[in-house]
């Protein structure tokens, strides 16, 4: 009666957390290595080891090797450097300045939980909003909100003039949430194989805001400011694994995981000339003459897949433990890794169906936009060109439980070759050929772990000449070939910190 209580507050947690606990991430192409905090500390080298809830992840078979009934916690922090030198000069002949993302500061919360119903079952249910780089992006404006939406401050022959930001045209705001609603189910076939299968149902909300030419040209006087507002409620996905023991010292782990595409709905608002008075003595943006809103708007993206393959060596202070119920019930202690192994390591291998991120396309309703009197229809179809290849991702790391059962220290490196071609350079997500540096810790207290972790990621630099920069800008009137507006310097990196709590409920 008691264990059922528990497990019954559990899941009413959980489900209240799925209405109150907001994320925002995305999938591979899209996200940055290590979606909890264990696994951001070993270089999200985590497929083979995923000993907490979030396995669901990684490997929903290995619920059926989880002990008791486990709640976790996980909250990442990014921290953005984004910054954008791009070459060309205002109609003045001024210089473009260096603009640089001011996004905000963000925690990004899920939570998970995991039940060993019996010896061979394990089930799972969970939200996950992994860390992605594209979640909450601005390029121009300020967090204070005392500039408005695509505007920078200008050092203009020693004066400082509000002009209208070269990126505009690539991306002024962006705010993706992305939350994966999972539940899967582990199976052990025998002691040394185990498969499992999850489902997940992605919530896509998406809020994109740039700059597109009414007539061509990147005269900031003829540009319409245009937000794009929608959501796609229902992304089926699924995720599948094998695990396999060899020998007790070893995993090995495949698993596979494949989500529909992109299937948004909303509206789109367009603020004609908006950037008119913007540095002829005044300050602000023309944002309410000629502002219109159309509903019906919709968008297409597609979703990468991801094949991973891991493999995991420990030294085991004991053998692998069977009957992990009986065994915790004579030690009155949690039976597990960080208890009965001296250290780990694994290597993973990611290979991500990235490609099927070819375009952002975006479908207008049928309208009528005006532009100094000149009527201009809506086109029927916008379309961002990405062309991004598939990747390949290396994660290495691992732990050392320096007190076995107690403090583990742990420490990882993530290496991506890169999604996007370079002459297609966007500041929306920059899947760029990246590096990370990844250490962290977990404390036990009894039952409970506390966890810590740092990542640095670095994207590499791209230095893009107007002879191989192909990225168009968007126009207005259909048919009419727009400027290309991605030659420039791009440099990023990223910081990630994450706090996790996993409580072993029994």
């Amino acid at each position: 009666m008691r264990r059922s209580l528990v497990l019954g507050g559990v899941l009413a947690s959980l489900a209240l957390a799925m209405v109150l606990v907001p994320g925002r991430a995305s999938a591979n192409g899209f996200e940055l290595p290590g979606a909890s905090t264990r696994a951001l500390g070993r270089g999200d080298a985590f497929v083979a080891r995923s000993d907490e809830p979030t396995t669901l992840l990684y490997d929903p078979a290995n619920l059926a090797d989880l002990g008791g009934v486990q709640l976790n916690l996980n909250v990442n922090n990014l921290i953005t450097h984004s910054c954008a030198t791009l070459t060309g000069a205002y109609p003045d002949g001024t210089p473009y300045p260096k603009v640089c993302n001011s996004g905000t500061f963000a925690p990004v919360p899920q939570i998970a939980v995991s039940w060993r119903v019996t010896d061979k079952v394990g089930l799972g249910i969970g939200i996950f909003a992994p860390v992605s780089p594209g979640f909450s992006q601005k390029f121009g404006s300020s967090e204070k909100g005392d500039i408005p939406p695509g505007l920078i401050d200008v050092d203009v022959n020693g004066m400082t003039e509000r002009r209208a930001a070269p990126t505009r045209y690539q991306l002024i705001e962006e705010d993706l949430i992305v939350l994966h609603p999972t539940i899967g189910i582990g199976v052990a076939l025998n002691d040394r194989v185990r498969v499992g299968f999850a489902f997940s149902s992605t919530i896509v909300l998406n809020k994109f805001t740039t700059a597109v030419a009414a007539f061509g040209g990147t005269d900031p006087r003829n540009d319409i400011v245009s937000k794009i507002n929608v959501h796609d409620w229902f992304v089926p996905g699924i995720t599948m694994s094998i695990h396999a023991v060899p020998i007790d010292s070893l995993d090995v782990v495949a698993a596979f995981i494949w989500r529909d595409k992109i299937r948004g709905k909303g509206d789109i608002s367009l603020w004609p000339l908006a950037y008119r008075n913007v540095g002829s003595g005044m300050s602000g943006m023309n944002m309410n003459e000629g502002f219109q809103k159309f509903s019906g708007a919709r968008l297409t993206a597609g979703y990468p897949w991801r094949l991973s393959f891991g493999l995991r060596y420990a030294s085991r202070i004991v053998p692998r433990i069977k009957d992990r119920a009986a065994a915790e019930k004579a030690s009155g202690k949690v039976e597990d890794q960080m208890k009965n192994e001296r250290w780990d390591i694994e290597g993973d291998i990611v290979y991500s169906g990235t490609s099927e991120v070819d375009a952002f396309v975006v479908r207008p309703p049928a309208g009528m936009v005006s532009v100094d009197g000149i009527p201009i229809p809506l086109p029927e179809e916008l379309t961002i060109p990405h062309q991004w290849r598939n990747e390949l991702s290396v994660r290495v790391g691992g732990d050392w439980n320096v007190l076995p059962g107690r403090f583990t220290m742990r420490a990882g490196f993530s290496f991506e070759n890169g999604a996007a071609p370079k002459s297609l350079t966007n500041l929306d997500f920059q899947p760029f050929r990246r590096y990370g540096i990844h250490a962290g810790g977990t404390l036990r207290i009894k039952r409970t772990d506390l966890s810590l972790a740092y990542a640095f990621f670095r994207n590499e630099n791209v230095d893009l000449t107007k002879t191989r920069a192909a990225l168009p800008q968007i126009v207005g009137v259909p048919n009419t070939a727009g400027a290309v507006v991605n030659a420039g310097r791009y440099r990023s990196w990223y910081n990630v910190i994450g706090g996790s709590i996993n409580v072993h409920l029994r």
